[in-house]
């Protein structure tokens, strides 16, 4: 008899799997009937994770971008409306696969594997060094921004090595302990927020003129002066805004680790939490960026667009 809560999921999981194994999409593929690792991730632990990664260099990288390429404020803004629809369809498409393989974690790479299960090992061997080559990006971002704020002069030597010192570290508590890495991501994914706030925050009081600013709302006159009619530049600002909301699956890829009889409905419903709230976030930093930095200095800041807030 089981006696334990963990105990109770383990038996309720390995009983959903026996009854559906006969359904099996493709028995060549690995599927864990228990958990070495436990479940320590919960309802809130799920949004952390989601949080996390949401709120990477993304929005602190592309706005400058976005709006170059796409030439207009009311035309960057839709995009940032648009992206987290996009979003939403993807999500629904993830909780049906996750749907089947619930003792399964590691999300795309488990749909990938049990589609592709020959040669063994091929799926999550390529994925594994795919994400690690594409977390450059943001160690890259955070060393730049780090640099910026103590004034220290940017080189690519410092960079790199800073970029690698973020990676080691980050890789370090992950390696250590399963439950301080889920408190780490707790305890960063609040200062990231509330970092947030901040600035959405810093952007209200400039719109609602309790700044110096003479002509807050300047930015917002004739919204759609200098939109792009250009495909490529349109397509461009679409993928970079998509790339900031890349993060609202990351629950996914610890199921096999999240507390409760139906683990799906706690990572689809965690996914819906932290994609609504980032959705409010982002559109609120990026109007604070318009209202507060001249629109040719928001275009030609590149990556780094919040210092000049």
């Amino acid at each position: 008899m089981p006696t334990s809560n963990v105990e109770v999921q383990d038996a309720a999981l390995e009983e959903y799997d026996t009854a559906h194994a006969s359904e099996s999409l493709s028995p060549g593929a690995p599927v864990e009937h228990k958990n070495p690792l436990g479940r320590q991730v919960t309802f809130l632990s799920a949004v952390a994770l989601n949080l996390g990664e949401l709120l990477g260099s993304g929005i602190f990288s592309v706005p400058g971008v976005i709006l170059n390429s796409v030439g207009s404020v009311g035309l960057a803004l839709t995009f940032w409306l648009i992206a987290p629809i996009l979003a939403y369809v993807a999500l629904l498409a993830y909780t049906e696969l996750a749907s089947m393989f619930p003792q399964r974690s590691g999300a795309e790479v488990v749909f990938l594997e049990q589609a592709y299960p020959r040669p063994r090992f091929l799926v999550p061997v390529a994925f594994a060094v795919t994400s690690v080559l594409l977390s450059a990006t943001n160690s890259i971002v955070f060393a730049q921004y780090v640099l910026h704020i103590f004034d220290v002069p940017l080189t690519e030597f410092r960079q790199t090595m800073l970029a690698l010192s973020a990676v080691a570290f980050c890789v370090g508590v992950v390696g250590i302990s399963t439950k301080w890495s889920l408190r780490a991501v707790n305890f960063l994914t609040s200062f990231k927020v509330l970092s947030l706030i901040f600035v959405a925050l810093t952007g209200i009081a400039v719109m609602t003129g309790m700044t110096r600013i003479a002509d807050p709302l300047a930015n917002f006159h004739n919204i759609w002066q200098g939109s792009t009619t250009s495909p490529n530049a349109l397509a461009i600002g679409l993928v970079k805004t998509n790339y900031a909301f890349i993060g609202w699956a990351n629950a996914f890829n610890v199921l096999n680790e999240v507390q409760g009889s139906n683990p799906v409905r706690t990572v689809r419903n965690a996914s819906l939490a932290s994609l609504g709230l980032v959705t409010v976030l982002f559109f609120l930093v990026n109007m604070a960026y318009i209202a507060a930095v001249p629109i040719d200095e928001i275009k030609s800041s590149g990556q780094l667009v919040e210092p000049y807030l």
